[in-house]
């Protein structure tokens, strides 16, 4: 299917429907191989819309470490702004993905990034409990002031 695209002169960076555009949707749902053609062929490995903002925050959500450590090594933006998150280390937060917060966090994340439902990725990690979580972000310097 990925091919016919490509064969078809489809605008890969073409925006709208629930996950934005065909990178994103390749970042849900896991596909690194996809992910990695669309990139090859022109994708934006930053590009903005639907429902979680970006491939990066796509991936992290679903806890795609080899498709997360694609779009880093692609360019990704890991302190971009997304959606219902707002940054890609909220939605791991929130989504208990201990390993993925690890990869970002060496990657640069913000870990006092705000925005989003819950603030930040601490207070994040607290709300749905992960604690392992919560632990990890204050040892890498999470403030528990905001």
């Amino acid at each position: 299917v990925v091919h016919l695209l490509f064969e078809c002169w489809v605008e890969l960076n073409a925006r709208g429907g629930e996950y934005g555009n065909v990178l994103q949707a390749a970042a849900w749902q896991g596909t690194k191989s996809v992910a990695w053609l669309l990139l090859v062929h022109g994708a934006a490995v930053n590009a903005q819309g639907g429902h979680f903002g970006n491939p990066l925050q796509a991936a992290a959500w679903q806890g795609k470490e080899s498709v997360l450590q694609l779009l880093l090594e692609r360019g990704a933006q890991v302190n971009a702004p997304g959606a219902f998150y707002s940054n890609v280390l909220q939605v791991a937060a929130s989504e208990g993905k201990q390993s993925v917060v690890q990869l970002l966090l060496k990657h640069g994340a913000d870990l006092n990034a705000l925005g989003g439902e819950c603030g930040n990725a601490l207070p994040a990690a607290k709300t749905w409990g992960y604690l392992s979580i919560v632990q990890l972000l204050l040892k890498h310097g999470a403030s528990r002031n905001i």
